[in-house]
């Protein structure tokens, strides 16, 4: 409830979710999250979605997930959708392969997507003006401010009306 009315504090509440891995093996998360998605996930993606995606590629565009997902669910759609890339929440793990029970930093959320962008955009030629950024939270709304092509998808409510009077588009994949 307090996520949807914009008081809650992302960061802190990662923290603590990934404070309660420490001593847990990252395989056995790894091996839970793929079966996830194998039986929960995979299925799900709209026509739209893949559609973008595939004029992207036709175009020749890089095609990276920026993301606050885990970089376990994240890479398991890399995977899936033959994605260049993944931008996503990452958890340390020690050199025996068990989490430390700490979030790597910052959160790949709000202003840290951005952070994350402009770092991964620093190894090339291209700059957040030329980037598509699709999404439907309004917690993405400093990288909807900053690339050149904002792309608004199922929106929640804030958005919707920052969209609107941003005069973004606002696409329905269950449709397109």
């Amino acid at each position: 409830m307090r996520y949807h009315l914009g008081q809650a504090n992302i960061e802190h509440a990662l923290d603590h979710a990934v404070s309660t891995l420490a001593g847990k093996r990252e395989k056995d998360l790894e091996h839970r999250t793929y079966q996830f998605y194998e039986e929960d996930i995979q299925h799900l993606y709209r026509p739209g979605a893949l559609r973008a995606i595939e004029k992207h590629r036709a175009d020749g565009h890089r095609l990276v997930l920026l993301t606050s997902s885990s970089e376990y669910l994240s890479e398991a759609t890399r995977k899936q959708l033959h994605l260049d890339g993944v931008l996503c929440n990452r958890f340390d793990v020690d050199k025996e392969g068990y989490f430390t029970g700490d979030l790597v930093k910052p959160a790949c959320y709000g202003e840290g997507k951005l952070v994350y962008a402009k770092q991964y955009l620093s190894d090339t030629k291209f700059g957040l003006e030329d980037c598509y950024f699709y999404t439907d939270s309004i917690s993405d709304l400093p990288v909807l401010e900053a690339v050149g092509f904002p792309k608004i998808v199922a929106p929640d409510r804030k958005l919707r009306k920052e969209a609107l009077s941003r005069g973004w588009p606002i696409l329905d994949w269950s449709r397109e």
